[in-house]
């Protein structure tokens, strides 16, 4: 698809897998586009998605805590 959209949103993901000493990513990312009649459009970004103007990216990072093994309670015995 070729051709002047707007981009009204852009959004998607990105994950680092380790799997057995093996590193590997996993994402996507999609796209709302406007066209020149203000009809949109939206899809999967399969290949290059060029701009023509300078787009503005929030990037955040998410680390998950490890979980901490609960303690185990005093067994009672009656």
């Amino acid at each position: 698809m070729q051709g002047h959209y707007d981009i009204i949103s852009l959004s998607g993901t990105l994950l680092l897998l380790d799997n057995n000493d093996s590193l590997g990513i996993m994402g996507g990312l999609s796209v709302l586009l406007s066209r020149p009649d203000g009809s949109n459009i939206c899809g999967v970004v399969a290949e290059m998605l060029k701009a023509s103007s300078p787009v503005e990216l929030l990037v955040r990072r998410y680390i998950p805590k490890k979980e901490k093994p609960m303690p185990e309670e005093p067994s009672s015995t009656c």
